[in-house]
């Protein structure tokens, strides 16, 4: 397993929340020549590119919605197929309907990914391992599910593994602001699951720091996007989107789903719902 850890330079390079010398931030690497997602127009709003259908749309500082309208997206990913006549032309995975399609999801709103700022607080990091005779390092998968706040993705649930695929620790979580959409179709969240919630961010930090150590090594897929939810800091990890690069390299990286259906031979996600 130790073969697979990441350096410090593979680290910085996809994204990984590195501790800097203020306590409780990080130091998060962005794309330069990514376009901006958020514009501010005037004092009081910002005008967001919508992460899902593309459309631009407006949200007040005090979070409301300058007006409501229908998102029509596609959840899937574009990729190459070869129809006959045509040649190779670029669909959707969800749906096989072309580029310039109509999405095939309908949302009541648009939503906004946030922003990711180069360096970000509220982070804390992974406490020394104790000095217990017999310790040994354990190793846990790590996954997270978020939902689309009127401030972007928010952690909403945190599931951690064993190595003999028992839970060690699974939480729902009330992210600091209002909900607008439930990301359902890979959250498998519901205003129902949620409704009871009162975990917070600052909850799940502190118990994760109660078994997650300096030396725990995380396994998972993209990890860093789940560290970012967490905000917490590790660099002991194994990233399966690192460890199965894809064809093309970085920043392509292949799908869990492909990877699971190539190596487990188990198909999931091949409905609208979590799985």
């Amino acid at each position: 397993m130790k073969t697979y850890l990441l350096n410090e330079e593979q680290l910085v390079a996809n994204g990984y929340p590195i501790a800097t010398a203020q306590e409780g931030t990080a130091s998060i690497r962005r794309e330069i020549d990514a376009a901006p997602v958020i514009q501010p127009v005037g004092p009081n709003a910002m005008r967001h590119r919508c992460a899902r259908c593309g459309k631009p749309f407006i949200i007040y500082n005090s979070g409301g919605y300058q007006s409501v309208e229908e998102c029509s997206y596609h959840f899937g990913r574009l990729r190459k197929s070869k129809e006959y006549g045509e040649g190779v032309v670029s669909v959707f995975s969800c749906c096989q309907g072309r580029r310039d399609s109509l999405g095939c999801q309908v949302a009541k709103m648009h939503v906004t990914a946030g922003v990711q700022p180069s360096l970000e607080s509220g982070y804390v990091q992974a406490l020394p391992a104790p000095a217990e005779p017999g310790y040994t390092p354990a190793v846990y998968s790590v996954d997270c599910e978020m939902c689309y706040t009127t401030r972007g993705l928010q952690l909403t649930r945190v599931t951690v593994i064993d190595m003999d695929l028992r839970s060690v620790y699974e939480a729902l979580v009330k992210p600091s602001y209002p909900i607008v959409d439930y990301n359902t179709v890979f959250s498998g969240l519901t205003s129902e699951s949620m409704a009871s919630v009162e975990t917070r961010l600052e909850d799940v930090q502190q118990q994760l720091r109660g078994f997650i150590y300096e030396d725990t090594i995380l396994v998972g897929h993209s990890l860093e996007s789940d560290l970012k939810a967490m905000k917490f800091i590790h660099s002991t990890v194994v990233d399966t989107a690192l460890v199965f690069p894809h064809p093309r390299g970085l920043p392509y990286k292949r799908a869990l789903k492909s990877l699971i259906a190539e190596h487990l031979k188990r198909f999931i996600q091949d409905n609208i719902g979590w799985s």
